[in-house]
């Protein structure tokens, strides 16, 4: 899987290996607050478009826990 910003953000080989790029488990109150403590490092503009986006998008790890659970599952109980 991958979009514009990232080619590769997730893979697997199999039902053997499972890989993310993303952060499933940052919600946004832990992702703002990063983003904060990283502003000095970040250009103004991209800062404020991604405070934005914060504030505007849905966080999907609910959407992708039920997949992690299930690829886990399958190989350790």
């Amino acid at each position: 899987a991958g979009n514009l910003f990232c080619n590769i953000w997730s893979f697997s080989i199999g039902d053997s290996v499972l890989a993310l790029q993303a952060h499933p488990e940052f919600n946004k109150d832990f992702s703002l607050k990063l983003l904060h403590a990283k502003k000095s490092n970040i250009e103004p503009k991209t800062y404020l478009e991604s405070v934005n986006e914060f504030e505007t998008l849905e966080h999907d790890g609910e959407f992708i826990a039920p997949d992690i659970i299930n690829f886990l599952e399958q190989k350790f109980i």
